[in-house]
């Protein structure tokens, strides 16, 4: 997948983080993104979709035609001094995989 470097995103669940997936954002003809749960985290009985655009399930996910990002990862990729939304015992954090 063409691209940026992809990144992991893990999520905290009951104080453990687990790796929920890989995110690639693609900038060829518009942004847009691609994901795809890693299978750990689909066989964790505490796994849940991410956004409503990501059922939690095998297979590779694309963003809607014209949305540059996931609505979760949107969120998450606001500025630091932004209010965030509470979700508890839940966190997702992305980072760049090298």
């Amino acid at each position: 997948m063409a691209g940026r470097d992809p990144i992991e995103v893990t999520v905290e669940i009951d104080g453990a983080e687990l790796t929920a997936g890989t995110l690639w954002i693609h900038e060829r003809g518009g942004q847009s993104a691609t994901f795809r749960y890693a299978d750990s985290y689909l066989a964790h009985p505490a796994a849940y979709e991410l956004d409503p655009a990501l059922p939690k399930g095998a297979g590779v996910f694309h963003t809607a035609p014209g949305a540059a990002l996931f609505g979760a990862f949107a969120d998450s990729a606001r500025s630091a001094s932004a209010p965030r939304p509470q979700r508890p015992h839940r966190e997702l954090s992305v980072r760049a995989i090298s």
